[in-house]
């Protein structure tokens, strides 16, 4: 039994009494209809996979599983059609079907005991960007000189965009991302997110139909030794769909933290283009420079 007390105000108090008593009622999701789980980023110039699983009620005891036998088609705007095929190895649905920059396209999943799920989506197009390297260009955090990295995007106008940013090093055996410096305005907490690969998810709402130059400078002697390419930096035009999908993921992560620490929160609903099913089917389009 415990006592609750409100105060409201500095002038009266609001007294309530309850007993707190947890109780699992798993009649409540006992109609719940799983659904066909889609998550997936397909590169456009780029062979794609999708991964399938299915939802389950909150109260079920088992776990998610793998969709095996599902059969995955897509249909282009332009006429093309085809489908995927389940590859046991990644455990992916793949094609040989090479998706380019602007075309819309949808993907049907469809399944004996699940519901069949549709989505459209489109790729979007490339943006004009150029990037380059100058050695020992800038100075570092730690007032030491470092190789100036320096991205610049021409943004359409006329619509919003968003875009993904990675910067990545040689240690002399593979690229290796590093964290972005978010001094940038563009880059600030409430219109960009740090992805879990150091990717930076931005909008061009600081620049909107403008050339943006995106300047980074490296860690002192971060390739030192390194012999021919140093840098590569990954820049992707992204579909809303992609962007909406890993912002509202963060505020549900961010509401469960609050929520656990005995705050009270509105339920945050994850971003999803599936028709009929969960999940995201986001879309990019990415140049990679290599600098040297």
């Amino acid at each position: 039994m415990k006592r609750l007390r409100f105060f409201v105000g500095l002038s009266f108090v609001l007294s309530l009494s309850a007993c707190l008593n947890d109780t699992i009622r798993p009649d409540i999701l006992q109609d719940y209809t799983p659904k066909m789980v889609i998550n997936a980023v397909l590169t456009a110039d780029s062979t794609v996979s999708i991964r399938l699983t299915q939802s389950l009620p909150v109260v079920d005891s088992t776990y998610p599983t793998l969709v095996q036998n599902a059969t995955v088609t897509y249909e282009s705007a332009t006429g093309a059609d085809g489908s995927f095929t389940y590859d046991p190895i990644s455990q992916t649905y793949i094609t040989n079907k090479v998706f380019v920059p602007g075309e819309i396209f949808r993907l049907r999943g469809e399944h004996p005991t699940l519901p069949t799920v549709v989505s459209e989506v489109r790729m979007p197009d490339k943006v004009e960007s150029q990037a380059s390297l100058t050695l020992d260009g800038g100075v570092d955090t730690s007032g030491l000189s470092g190789d100036l990295l320096t991205l610049t995007v021409n943004d359409p106008g006329g619509q919003k965009n968003y875009y993904r940013l990675r910067v990545l090093y040689n240690n002399g055996v593979r690229f290796i991302p590093f964290s972005y410096p978010r001094a940038d305005p563009s880059f600030a907490d409430y219109n960009s997110l740090v992805l879990e690969d150091n990717s930076v998810l931005f909008t061009d709402e600081l620049f909107e139909g403008q050339q943006k130059t995106i300047l980074s400078v490296a860690v002192n002697s971060l390739t030192a030794g390194i012999s021919g390419d140093k840098y590569m930096i990954e820049f992707a035009s992204v579909s809303s769909d992609y962007y909406d999908y890993f912002i509202s993921l963060d505020r549900a992560i961010d509401a469960k933290e609050v929520t656990f620490q005995g705050g009270f929160n509105n339920a945050v609903v994850i971003h999803s283009n599936i028709d009929n099913g969960l999940g995201i089917l986001a879309t990019e389009s990415r140049s990679n420079f290599i600098l040297r």
